[in-house]
């Protein structure tokens, strides 16, 4: 019997185990056999190397006139059959990629437009593993890997003008190869990775609740195939070591998404569990994108503040905060003493943060995500204390004191964006992260709140120019629409909830 593909194509050893070996098993890849080939007829075109699209310039306006799945009505269901099932739903998706993406000399442009872009966001694919793998667009990628290049394409769209949604055909195409990939068990770790791309797109555009729908299944699908369980690397080979970062880079993914989409629909119950004090962190972003493991223990969520560690590891420590936060917000205890000494704590230990995910924000384009997360906690923090005050006169310092942390909070996200954002020339649109828009939405509110108490035009100016930021934004993400539209309000809430929204 010989070796599977990917097996044999690496040069490493097989132990041609059915239906997926232990190497494939290990890594998170679709494992196929040579005589596991679907019968020629169900094979769909692959890609062109270069030149035009095999389709026509309509292409992607009209549905789907020949389905590659065999009849319903046949006697014979080759879905039951493990040896025609995964080539039969590879050769489907590869119809689907070949209307969307055309040659492959589009699709390299894509995944390079993503690796430049998209993926200094949400660094958790492997450069290297995907580029090794391309060629095989050509010749017999399985569904998992195919459907990673559609995400990667998806993710990259922008609002148009006069464009109410951004749950366009081929978003709806893609949620139904992701549908086609778990009835048919592509439980890898391609078939996550495309899972969080899209629930980073549905958060980004703020297709809700399909946003928490989606992270709450990447959250199963990586316990199914165990990223949850923590990796000793340091007794690992060079080889394990860069595959278990990348496991650990996508569970961490789903984490802060969680996390994120959690605190903007204010619900308290996670898809994911709290990671101890000592865990991991992720390595940092440049040492991970030159396949390099340093040889010292990892940083850990204990790593104090003043440490100076990778981007997406700063961003996983401020989510594990914006957790509690969360909890403590929108799943109180009952004890109040113990919620007044958790908040002065919450408050103190995201405060530490913020000069520095502003100094180096504003210096090096570093840690804007954790920035956004971090002051939208304390925001959500503040707004929380200020609900529970009652009113009475004795109340009135304590309610002042709130409004001045407000105020500072506010004042320095606005000069922050101003110094960021102040020359529209430089902005490439391409790089803006959605987890920044609602922290500069909060700003707005607080800004025009205290300019209609009277605080002076300073206020009015700022807020005026916040506004401006989040059009900015809103040419990248759609979800900054239901920003600007709840300022236009007489009296817009600080906690704004995406779900609520959905209800107006």
């Amino acid at each position: 019997m010989n070796s599977c593909n990917a097996c044999r194509q690496g040069k490493r050893r097989c132990d041609r185990v059915r239906p997926s070996c232990s190497t494939c098993t290990r890594v998170g890849r679709s494992c196929v056999y040579d005589d596991e080939a679907p019968p020629q007829s169900l094979i769909g075109q692959q890609f062109p190397r270069s030149g035009t699209t095999l389709l026509g310039p309509h292409a992607l306006q009209t549905p789907s006139s020949a389905p590659v799945f065999p009849s319903p009505l046949t006697a014979f269901d080759p879905f039951q059959h493990s040896a025609l099932r995964g080539p039969i739903v590879n050769a489907a998706v590869a119809a689907e990629a070949l209307k969307h993406l055309g040659t492959f000399s589009n699709v390299s442009a894509i995944s390079t437009a993503y690796f430049n872009s998209i993926y200094r966001r949400l660094p958790i694919i492997s450069l290297q593993r995907f580029q090794t793998r391309l060629p095989s667009l050509c010749s017999s990628s399985p569904a998992d890997y195919t459907a990673m290049c559609l995400c990667m394409h998806l993710v990259q769209q922008t609002p148009v003008v006069g464009v109410d949604s951004m749950q366009s055909q081929l978003y709806v195409m893609v949620k139904s190869i992701i549908s086609l990939m778990e009835a048919t068990g592509y439980t890898t770790l391609d078939a996550l990775q495309c899972r969080i791309i899209v629930a980073f797109y549905e958060m980004g555009h703020g297709i809700y609740p399909a946003a928490a729908i989606s992270i709450g299944g990447c959250a199963r699908l990586a316990i199914a195939i165990g990223l949850n369980k923590s990796l000793e690397l340091e007794v690992l080979s060079d080889e394990q070591r860069l595959e278990g970062e990348e496991r650990r880079r996508t569970w961490w993914a789903i984490v802060n998404l969680d996390r994120y989409i959690n605190l903007s629909t204010g619900n308290p119950l996670f898809a994911t569990l709290d990671f101890a004090p000592y865990s991991p962190i992720p390595i940092d972003d440049d040492l991970w994108a030159q396949n390099i493991i340093p040889s010292g223990p990892p940083e850990t969520l204990s790593t104090p503040s003043s440490t100076i560690i990778g981007v997406f590891a700063r961003e996983c420590q401020v989510s594990h905060l914006v957790g509690r936060v969360i909890r403590h917000v929108f799943d109180p205890t009952l004890d109040a003493t113990f919620q007044e000494e958790e908040a002065v704590l919450l408050e103190r230990t995201l405060l530490a943060f913020l000069p520095l995910l502003l100094e180096d924000g504003i210096m090096f384009g570093k840690y804007c995500v954790a920035l956004g997360i971090c002051s939208s906690a304390l925001f959500t923090l503040h707004n929380s204390h200020l609900k529970r005050l009652p009113t009475t006169n004795q109340n009135t310092t304590v309610r002042d004191e709130i409004i001045a942390k407000l105020d500072d909070i506010s004042t320095q996200i606005a000069g922050f964006t101003k110094r960021l954002f102040g020359d529209v020339s430089t902005i490439d649109f391409s790089q803006i992260s959605p987890y920044i828009p609602y922290c500069v939405y909060q700003s707005a509110v607080v800004q025009g709140g205290l300019w209609r108490e009277g605080r002076g035009d300073v206020y009015k100016e700022r807020e005026a120019w916040l506004k401006v930021v989040l059009g900015y934004f809103g040419r990248r993400w759609k979800s900054t629409e239901r920003y600007l539209t709840a300022l236009e309000g007489e009296e817009p809430e600080l906690v704004f909830l995406q779900n609520d929204a959905l209800l107006v």
